[in-house]
């Protein structure tokens, strides 16, 4: 069975407000938002990944068609 743990939290600017990335390429994804990853942690099929201070996006996809 896969197992994972992970934690996330919003990159903040020096205002302290989370940091909004503008002018995405993507036209189907909105509110795209900065992520840190202090540590990701993820067991499956006998491969052990563990990630620390590893960085990516939230995001919100509007798939629509």
């Amino acid at each position: 069975m896969p197992l994972g743990e992970m934690k996330q939290e919003l990159t903040r600017g020096v205002d302290g407000t989370p940091v909004r990335l503008e002018n995405q390429t993507l036209p189907f994804v909105t509110n795209v938002k900065a992520a840190h990853t202090p540590y990701w942690k993820y067991d499956d099929h006998d491969r052990h990944f563990d990630y620390r201070d590893r960085c990516g996006t939230w995001a919100d996809f509007a798939m629509e068609g």
